[in-house]
């Protein structure tokens, strides 16, 4: 085990303020790179089991979001 002295310590925590200044309680969506975000995905299942979905949460304006989802599933029955 290594430990450090309270010197070392308080240069490593002063240091990590540093370099974590910006991001804190800025989420990442209003952060200086602002993109869109998002994920899709699919589903297929036994029976004709099908689905597709997704969401995004795009910048709007110089502080603004706005945020969308979608999904359509289909659950194949017995023939």
């Amino acid at each position: 085990m290594v430990s450090l002295s309270p010197e070392a310590k308080e240069r490593v925590l002063e240091a990590a303020a540093a370099r974590n200044a910006g991001a804190i309680g800025e989420p990442v969506i209003n952060g200086t790179g602002r993109q869109i975000h998002g994920q899709i995905g699919m589903m297929i299942g036994t029976n004709g089991t099908r689905g597709v979905f997704g969401s995004a949460v795009a910048p709007v304006g110089e502080t603004g979001s706005v945020a969308v989802a979608f999904e359509n599933s289909r659950f194949g029955g017995r023939r």
